[in-house]
This record gives C-alpha cells, structure tokens and sequence, in this order.
C-alpha cells in the first residue's frame, strides 16, 4: 500500500521501493486486468502469493513489476 501524508497544499503520496505491490496496483501501470497482470506473472515467472486483506493475491517487488511492464508493452494484444 503506498503510504501517504497531507501537507499544507493537498495529498502527497510516496512510495517505499522496497514495499512489495499488490496485483491490484501493479495491473494499473499498464493499464491491464488484474488477471492479465497474474497471466504476464506465469509467463515471465514474477511475483509470488500472499495472503492479504483482499485474500489470496500475487505480489510484485520494483524490479519485477518492471519486467511485467515491459513484457506487456510488447505484446501483440
């Protein structure tokens, strides 16, 4: 979850690199499905499951979300 404050001027949001993303978050960043996220994720063999808040779901570390990024940028769909 990316942690945020509110300062003088409105939200400010930051984000811990070392946090890991859920796939909910991670599926916005290129603009997919949160099941085509976990398809890209077996394919390229990124991320790993954790049990969280909205049950069981695949998380990301910064350097593996890049790799889905990219993976989804070059496909034919």
């Amino acid at each position: 979850m990316l942690p945020c404050a509110v300062d003088g001027m409105g939200l400010r949001m930051s984000m811990n690199i070392q946090e890991p993303v859920e796939e909910h978050r991670a599926a916005v960043l290129p603009g997919l499905p949160t099941i085509e996220i976990r398809r890209f994720s077996r394919l390229s063999g990124s991320g790993h499951l954790e049990n969280g808040d909205r049950g069981e779901q695949m998380v990301f570390a910064c350097g593996e979300l890049q790799r889905l990024c990219l993976l989804a940028a070059q496909s034919p769909k």
